[in-house]
Parts: C-alpha cells; structure tokens; sequence
C-alpha cells in the first residue's frame, strides 16, 4: 500500500504491459501534464530501494538487431526515470534514438522528461533540451497527436499562452479526442476568461477520460467557481471512487460537502484526511495543515450537534498551532465573557470554556474566523 502511495503522490503513475519501439505512446501525456510508461519490470512494486540493481534490463548485444537494442535502452530509460536518474535516462535515450532513428518513442520520452526536470528544478538548460528532443520527435511524427500535444505543452511552460493555444489545436486537429490536449487549452481558456470554452473543453476531456482523477479535480475547481458545488460534488466523487488516496480531491470535497450543508458527508472526509482512508493508510499531514482539518471538523461537528466533539478538535487545533494560537483563543474567549485562564497551555478548563462557546452563537461564529 504504501509503495503506491509513492507512485501517486511523488512521481508518475506506471501500467505494465508491452510497447512497440517506435511507439509514441511510451511517453503518454496524462492529466495535468503527467507523465505515464508502459512496460515496466513487475519487480518495480516491489522494494524500492535496492530497484536499480534488481530490475534494470541489460543492455543488449551489439550485435543484436536495432529492434531489439532500441528496446533494452528504451526499457533501461524507464526504469531509470521512475528511480528519479534522469541524466541517466536521457542518455539511455540518446542511445536509443542511435540504435533506431526511426523511433519516435525515445526523443518523445526525452521530450517529456526533461520538461519534467525544467518544471521540477527551473532549469533553463532542460528546456532547451526538450525543445530540441520534441523537434526531433515531430520531424519524425508530424502527424501523431500525442507529439503534437507534448510540443505544445512545452509552448505552454515556455510562458506563451497564445502560441500554446493554436499548437494545442493542431494536436486536437489530427485527434479531437485527445484528452491531455483537450485539458490543457481547457486551463488556458480559464486563464483567458474564455469560461464556455474551457468548460467545453473538459466535458470532452472526461468524456474521453472519465476516470481520471486530475481532470475532474481540475474542472471541479472551474465548477466551484462558477458557483455549482453539486456539479463538482460528481467529479470529486468519481475521483475517490478512482484513487482513495487523492489528497486534494478529499481536501476539496470536504468543503464542497460543508458548503452545501452536508455535514455527515463532511466529517467523513475530514476523518479520512486526519486518519487515512478506510482500509488505508494516514496521510502525511502534520503542523498547520493538521490543525487546519481539525479546526474544519470543530465547526462540522458544532454543525451536527455534538459540542463536546467539537471542543476536543478545537483544543486540537490549537495546540498543534503552537502556544500563540492558545493564547489568542483563551483571549477570545474571555472577551466573549468566559473565564479561562490567558497562559498558552492546553486544559480541562479550556476545552469546557470552548464547548460553552460553542453552544453560544455569537461566540461560535468566532471560533471558526482567523485569528
């Protein structure tokens, strides 16, 4: 469990299966500019750390067809990509591109590679790479979509909106179902104010893609602030259904669940933030951010009734603040006429002063502002 944790939440996500060498789809462009491989060793999901030594092919030998060496480098690359050795990557590619200067599939995994490094290390150097592996890639793939898409998209991080609109709509001309493409002029739309257009855009996109969790995270987001949470209730929702384990998707569904009354439905999420999904592991929240949720639960359960609950996630939350976070809310309280004592320290006192105040409109209200 914890092993695809990792893929979700550090880096990329991998299906195995087999790939022809000259196949641009070994650098598939997922939601939000992700980056998906096929045809990975199964040892992968199993220990990480000693990956390298178990599971990187063997280069193939010299006298081996230029199939079967384009292959093993190809493989080699991946495997070194999802460890996170990049320069080690790109030249496993180089190398393959050498072996078979017909494959599309390894300067379009270079493309998409080293602008991953440029968006990771703001590297000028990585964007001039991937310009200069793309270019190869469309010279030799000017028809393919998904070159076409990955090109655009390095327009895109080269911070020229309007040239990375038209190149997005060459990719969608040669394949109006092209999902990456579809989501990302739909990103650019809402930068420009085009709101119709975009929201067209991505209901193609998850029509295609239905089950993709960072494209209807995406138009969830344009939804809410269009002013329809319910709409984007049915993205969040589809969403978990496909990863338990999207963060921001439960972050976002528990104040859309909040925002439209639903307080049940918001404790749940909120639970599964602070202590994991069911039948899951926790996720790695902790300071500010842990207090954030349980000063969120505080007022879901002063919403259902259930003071005393609600105080013991206040006290939380302060405490995991810090002392000056305890001491602006005992001060707050005795303004609102409750006797605490003003010394920073979590106590009994402090929980029953807060739960008085949250059976106390006027002094609830309070407690959930910023303080």
């Amino acid at each position: 469990m914890m092993r695809k944790r990792f893929l979700a939440i550090v880096l990329v996500a991998f299906p195995l299966g087999a790939a022809h060498p000259a196949d641009s789809t070994d650098a598939k462009l997922g939601s939000a500019g992700m980056l998906m491989l096929k045809g990975l060793p199964a040892c992968m999901e199993e220990d990480f750390s000693s990956a390298y030594e178990r599971c990187l092919p063997a280069r193939a030998d010299p006298e081996a067809t230029a199939v079967t060496r384009h292959d093993a480098l190809l493989a080699r690359a991946k495997v070194m990509i999802y460890l996170r050795r990049s320069d080690e990557a790109l030249q496993e590619l180089e190398s393959a591109s050498t072996a078979l200067p017909t494959s599309v599939g390894a300067p379009h995994l270079a493309a998409r590679l080293a602008i991953g490094n440029f968006k990771d290390l703001n590297d000028d150097g990585s964007l001039i790479a991937a310009k200069t592996y793309i270019a190869r890639a469309v010279a030799l793939a000017p028809g393919d979509a998904d070159v076409r898409a990955t090109e655009a998209f390095i327009i895109q991080s080269m911070g020229t909106p309007e040239a990375a609109i038209a190149a997005y709509n060459r990719a969608l001309a040669l394949n109006p179902e092209q999902p990456f493409a579809l989501q990302q002029r739909a990103f650019l739309h809402v930068a420009r104010g085009d709101i119709d257009k975009a929201l067209k855009d991505y209901g193609k996109a998850v029509a295609v893609s239905p089950d993709d969790v960072a494209l209807r995270h995406a138009r969830a987001e344009l939804l809410l602030e269009l002013g329809q949470p319910e709409a984007a209730l049915q993205d969040l929702n589809v969403a978990i259904e496909q990863d338990k384990y999207a963060f921001l998707v439960y972050v976002m569904r528990a104040g859309v669940h909040q925002r439209l009354g639903n307080a049940a439905a918001a404790l749940e999420d909120l639970d599964s933030l602070i202590y994991g999904p069911k039948g899951g592991m926790p996720f790695a929240t902790g300071g500010d951010q842990l207090a954030g949720f349980f000063m969120q639960r505080a007022l879901v359960h002063s919403d259902l009734g259930r003071t005393s609950e609600a105080a013991h996630d206040m006290l939380n939350a302060a405490r995991l603040a810090g002392k000056q976070k305890l001491l602006r809310l005992q001060v707050y309280l005795r303004q609102n006429g409750l006797t605490v004592p003003v010394d920073g320290t979590a106590s009994d006192t402090l929980k029953d002063a807060i739960e008085t105040c949250f059976r106390q409109e006027q002094c609830r209200r309070g407690l959930g502002q910023p303080t």
